[in-house]
């Protein structure tokens, strides 16, 4: 199975490793289905690109917290197999692009050096757990939610039942009430820029959600009742 040699000390992950080389060969081979493989390849932090040949590796960074030794890591890898830029998410990711998809398990191999990981970062899975920037430091938090965080990161981490989800989930942690909400700083950023469309803007907003959530609800129900109906015919 090995077309490399790996330094990963972990067998598990060096397995992670090793699967995604070998699927990669077989699906460049027409001997892997094009739907499989994407499934596959998401689940490990390898997105496309629209660029050809080339693509996007994601890095699960678990409540934005990294040592200096990881990010020195990091930049090296970018610098290695990419072209030395890093783009940081709103969700305490880290991503590179412009990698070739031959390339990405060799790159995988190099963070895990440093307990780095692409793991569910990407596809229907359960995503970087994120928390407040300013747990543990926060004067106005009950506790630190970090150790929390990290719990919740090691239990799905390649939990059998986040592998192949009907649709992403995304957990974040707040360290106290009064943190700002995503609402709270939308009103603040269109009241600085746009004041006198603000609330016409958010009235759209308002309405708009109101109608995901409805349709969520009607298929969550609709599912339920499919449910119900499978297990009466297996009874």
């Amino acid at each position: 199975m090995k077309s490399f040699r790996t330094e990963v000390e972990n067998p598990v992950v060096e397995y992670d490793i090793l699967e995604l080389d070998q699927k990669i060969f077989e699906f460049k081979a027409g001997k892997l289905d094009e739907e499989k493989f994407r499934s596959l390849r998401l689940a490990r932090g390898v997105y496309g690109q629209r660029q050809q040949g080339v693509q996007m590796v994601r890095i699960k960074i678990p409540y934005g917290k990294c040592s200096a030794k990881q990010l020195r890591r990091i930049a090296e890898v970018s610098d290695e197999y990419s072209n030395g830029n890093l783009h940081i998410t709103t969700r305490q990711d880290i991503q590179i692009h412009y990698v070739s998809l031959y390339r990405t398990p060799e790159l995988w191999a190099e963070l895990e050096q440093d307990d780095i990981t692409m793991r569910e970062a990407c596809g229907n899975t359960i995503r970087n757990v994120t928390a407040s920037a300013m747990a543990g430091a926060d004067p106005n938090e009950p506790f630190d939610v970090t150790p929390y965080a990290h719990a919740f990161f090691e239990y799905f981490l390649r939990n059998p039942i986040c592998q192949d989800m009907g649709r992403k989930i995304k957990i974040a942690i707040s360290t106290n009430g009064k943190s700002p909400t995503l609402a709270k700083r939308l009103r603040q950023w269109l009241e600085a820029f746009l004041p006198e469309e603000t609330d016409a803007l958010l009235d759209k907003l308002y309405v708009y959600r109101n109608k995901l959530k409805g349709d969520f609800e009607q298929k969550v129900i609709a599912m339920n009742k499919l449910t119900e109906k499978l297990l009466e015919q297996d009874d």
